[in-house]
C-alpha cells in the first residue's frame, strides 16, 4: 500500500499546486513524475507478488542496497514533508553496496520500518520530528538502520515482551 499511499500524497501536493495562485510547473512536473514512479513501483511489486504466490518462490537478484535506500527516501519524502518530519540519510562511505537478494521484499521492509519511525514521532512536537536513515557495509556485508527522536518504550512493555519471548 505505500507506493498507492505516496501516489495519493504525490496527487494531494499536485492538487494544491494547481489550486495555488502562482502555478510553480517545477514542483508541479517533480509531483507528477514522483507519482508516475510510485505508480510503476505498485506495479511492479503487484506483478511480483502474483509471481511469488503462483510459483511461491521469490525473486532473488543481485542489487546496490545503497541506491535501493535512496529509491526509497525519494518514495518517502512526500510523506514526511505531510507530517512535518525531518528525514536524513547517514551514509557510510561511497560506491556501491552489492546484496543478493528479493529486491521488492528488502524495499517493503526499509519502507516498514520508516513508516513506523514516523508514526513514533507523530506525537513531538513539528521541530522535534526526526527520523534518520543509515546505510553502509562493503563487498561483503551491508547494513540500513532507522532511528528516530519518538519517546522510546516504556519499562512495562519492554517488561512484557520479554516475559512473551520466555513463555
Amino acid at each position: 500500500t505505500q507506493p498507492v499511499a505516496a501516489s495519493l500524497a504525490n496527487a494531494e501536493t499536485a492538487a494544491d499546486l494547481l489550486a495555488s495562485e502562482t502555478l510553480d510547473r517545477e514542483a508541479l512536473r517533480s509531483t507528477v513524475a514522483d507519482m508516475v514512479a510510485d505508480s510503476r513501483r505498485a506495479a511492479d511489486m503487484i506483478q511480483k507478488l502474483r509471481r511469488f504466490l503462483r510459483h511461491g518462490e521469490a525473486e532473488r537478484a543481485d542489487f546496490d542496497l545503497g541506491a535501493l535506500v535512496a529509491e526509497v527516501l525519494q518514495f518517502v519524502r512526500p510523506e514526511a514533508r505531510a507530517k512535518g518530519v525531518a528525514l536524513t540519510l547517514h551514509r557510510d562511505g561511497a560506491g556501491p553496496l552489492p546484496l543478493h537478494g528479493d529486491r521488492v521484499q528488502i524495499q517493503q521492509v526499509i519502507v516498514n520500518l520508516i513508516v513506523n519511525a514516523f508514526d513514533a514521532v507523530a506525537a513531538n512536537a513539528s521541530g522535534a520530528r526526526r527520523v534518520e536513515i543509515g546505510v553502509g557495509g562493503g563487498p561483503k556485508n551491508s547494513w540500513v538502520s532507522v532511528g528516530d527522536s519518538g519517546p522510546g518504550m516504556d519499562e512495562a512493555t519492554i517488561d512484557s515482551m520479554i516475559d512473551a519471548t520466555l513463555d
